[in-house]
């Protein structure tokens, strides 16, 4: 499989994450293709300019159909193409809100945890780098969708947040002003292989354990089941839990 390096991993991971959605378009015309995934599928990396990238995305969330999101990588400021249907990112995001403990956990094995500067629900955060951020004061807690700290938010000057959506699309009730404080968002969908917390006492009963949810909160708090934190809401994956299961636990 091609390489590709740890940083031009980033852009891609990053830059896809803050495209906006369009319909499928056949006006832009990309240059030739420099990378397609051998393991994975939904993006594809194209020449677009002088040294620049553009990313093609398709059907990015659970249940899309039709979706396309296009990304333009600009070099040394190089403009995007004429047409250009999509987000341009002029530079790498060095400042970054992750409103999902998930996105924490993407970017630190990129070895990019450095590069955040705000999170959702501090107490949930467990990576150390993070974690030792939030301690000296680099890393601030903004919120959550509904009760976001937007003076705090536009004080970190963020590069780019990524949010969290459960409506068509991904949209949050956060992304109207978000757009209007010109700060790029990425909105993720819902997926069925994450449980909240009715559904996970629910999966409890059906695999005859019996664990109540003031426990489950408790083994939250203290790290000892697998769990992302959104907002206010906690989400399991449903896999996770079913090894964590088969561990033998609780």
């Amino acid at each position: 499989m091609k390489k590709i390096s740890l940083r031009g991993l980033l852009y891609i991971v990053v830059a896809a994450l803050s495209a906006t959605c369009t319909p499928r378009s056949t006006i832009f015309e990309p240059g030739p293709p420099i990378y397609e995934p051998t393991h994975a599928s939904g993006f594809k990396i194209y020449e677009a300019g002088q040294g620049s990238r553009a990313i093609r995305i398709t059907d990015p969330w659970q249940g899309a159909q039709g979706i396309e999101q296009w990304v333009f990588l600009a070099e040394n400021g190089d403009p995007p193409p004429e047409n250009f249907p999509g987000t341009v990112l002029r530079q790498p995001a060095r400042r970054i809100i992750c409103m999902s403990s998930s996105y924490v956990a993407f970017l630190s094995e990129l070895g990019a945890a450095d590069r955040i500067v705000g999170v959702s629900g501090a107490d949930f955060i467990t990576d150390p780098t993070v974690r030792a951020r939030i301690a000296t004061g680099d890393v601030a807690d903004v919120g959550y969708d509904g009760a976001l700290d937007y003076e705090r938010l536009a004080a970190l000057k963020p590069d780019l947040m990524l949010v969290y959506g459960v409506r068509s699309g991904g949209e949050t009730g956060a992304t109207g002003r978000l757009a209007e404080m010109g700060v790029p968002a990425h909105r993720e969908q819902t997926s069925p292989k994450f449980l909240d917390m009715d559904k996970l006492l629910e999966f409890f009963r059906q695999n005859n354990c019996h664990i109540s949810k003031s426990q489950i909160y408790k083994l939250t708090r203290t790290n000892k089941i697998p769990c992302r934190k959104i907002g206010k809401s906690l989400l399991f994956s449903k896999d996770e839990v079913t090894e964590w299961l088969e561990n033998g636990k609780p």
